[in-house]
């Protein structure tokens, strides 16, 4: 049994769907944010139902004050939608939320839905994480398309931010864009490995560069491989898979000794 917090402004809609996972699930009602801090002040939630319609749009702005917040960092926030289509779902799905409902909410879809997301939770700790940073929105939606049903992705689009996150996460790869216009993926590099725990963890560099001087001075710089935008989807698949190999092994390990 799970701790779900549940975000509508609609009373009713609240109250039908504590009924329906009542049985399942404890859970706690908030019809706003100020709702919610106060709920977070006693309980650690382990999923967040969200409805978004509540924002009129704002789903980015929605997603980066729950993110912010240490208290929900590793819960995964679902979103219920009166309207979806593939683009918005991508898009909501690319900027952090775990999953996607559409209203009106059945119990089953509702229930299999928060179940697979503490599933998921339960294996976090073994689920290879990869960071992808890269100046174009498009493209990390893209990678979280291909990537999220294997691996625990992040994407940054603001490579000044990188130092902040790392004191979050520690990536088990990293997918950095060659050039971005702030900060090079280059000069991301040094960063990167002056955290003792990822000196040698994999980089791949992704650019539209072809000529092999640059790619080589890629490699002396620590990269351990390259892919060419844009981005073909197996390319990318198979080239993480290469470097997970090692990562995967280790985690199985440290699981059977626990």
């Amino acid at each position: 049994m799970g701790k779900v917090v549940f975000i509508d402004d609609n009373s009713y809609t609240l109250a039908k769907v504590k009924d329906e996972l009542a049985l399942h699930h404890e859970v706690f009602l908030a019809l706003n944010f100020e709702m919610l801090s106060e709920i977070v002040e006693t309980v650690e939630p382990n999923i967040i139902l969200l409805n978004i319609n509540m924002f009129r749009g704002r789903a980015y702005d929605v997603i980066n004050k729950i993110k912010a917040d240490k208290k929900f960092t590793g819960v995964p926030v679902v979103f219920l939608a009166s309207k979806i289509d593939n683009a918005n779902v991508l898009e909501w799905l690319s900027i952090g939320a775990a999953d996607v409902v559409q209203k009106p909410v059945s119990d089953t879809k509702l229930i299999t839905s928060i179940e697979n997301q503490l599933d998921q939770e339960k294996r976090s700790s073994f689920r290879p994480k990869v960071l992808a940073v890269d100046d174009s929105p498009s493209i990390l939606k893209s990678i979280n398309y291909v990537l999220n049903c294997q691996y625990s992705v992040h994407a940054l689009s603001e490579p000044e931010s990188l130092t902040k996150l790392l004191s979050k996460i520690k990536p088990d790869l990293f997918l950095l864009d060659y050039n971005m216009p702030n900060l090079t993926g280059f000069e991301l590099i040094p960063i990167i490995r002056n955290y003792e725990e990822l000196a040698t963890t994999p980089i791949i560099f992704l650019t539209s560069e072809k000529r092999t001087d640059k790619i080589s001075e890629a490699i002396a710089l620590g990269a351990v491989d390259y892919i060419t935008k844009p981005i073909n989807p197996e390319v990318l698949r198979r080239k993480i898979a290469t470097q997970m190999v090692d990562i995967l092994m280790c985690k199985q390990h440290a699981k059977a000794n626990l």
